[in-house]
């Protein structure tokens, strides 16, 4: 009887701490996204100020490679590079008026799958506006 009682309390502890760990990694995981939108939104201010000709255009499932090719089509090296199993959708280029004056909009959303948040950017050579989260 004592040895059932000892066990159903170790199964107690074991599901509360499965729990705060679960909780945890989920921390962990968009705090990882939340870093990893604020190292894109550098890098695509650098490419629009450098005037780099970059598409940004990015599907969800699309890879981890963003920017790999330039606003024609044409095949470029990646300007950043997804890590930690991060998700993205990306719309945005260098030249969004599609006149080469070189105006740069990007709108992006960062997640971990075993994440619980979404982190958006938005950047706006147009208008001069740049939106980084916070938190």
């Amino acid at each position: 009887m004592e040895m059932m009682v000892v066990i159903a309390n170790i199964g107690v502890l074991s599901a509360i701490a499965m729990q705060s760990m679960l909780a945890t990694r989920a921390k962990v995981m968009d705090a990882a996204a939340l870093k990893e939108t604020h190292e894109l939104g550098k890098v695509i201010l650098n490419a629009f100020i450098d005037g780099v000709d970059v598409d940004l255009s990015h599907p969800e499932g699309g890879g981890a490679e963003i920017g790999a090719v330039d606003t024609g089509g044409a095949p470029r090296t990646p300007i950043f590079t997804l890590s930690n199993n991060l998700q993205a959708v990306i719309i945005g280029n260098s030249d969004w008026n599609g006149d080469g004056s070189g105006i740069g909009k990007c709108a992006a959303t960062i997640w971990h799958p075993n994440g619980t948040k979404s982190y958006d950017l938005v950047i706006d050579e147009e208008i001069d506006e740049t939106s980084f989260p916070t938190s």
